[in-house]
């Protein structure tokens, strides 16, 4: 756990030579979302998820967790997209909204 919240606190490239796995959270979830995001100047290009509110349908599917990054939503892949234009494409959906979420683990 300790290895995990260093990778958050500083980004996991900078951890170290350490074994990587990365994990698909695929949700549909309607609005509100209930998911606060982040911008992080040390990983620009992905939005993260900061905190995951009980009020929104995030927190009732129970899938996606704080530290856990947006990789697409309604199949369009926003990883290399900046923070303002992935928001706007999550602002602009309609209906259920197909997200997934990347989860890193470090070994």
């Amino acid at each position: 756990m300790a290895m995990w919240n260093a990778a958050q606190r500083k980004g996991v490239n900078e951890v170290g030579a350490r074994d990587m796995t990365t994990i698909d959270i695929k949700v549909k979830l309607l609005k509100p979302l209930g998911i606060e995001f982040e911008e992080r100047a040390n990983d620009p290009g992905r939005v993260w998820v900061l905190r995951v509110l009980e009020e929104g349908s995030a927190f009732k599917n129970g899938e996606v967790e704080p530290g856990d990054f947006l990789s697409y939503v309604n199949g369009v892949d926003v990883e290399d997209k900046s923070y303002d234009e992935t928001l706007q494409l999550l602002v602009n959906a309609e209906g259920e909204i197909d997200l997934v979420f990347k989860r890193i683990y470090v070994a």
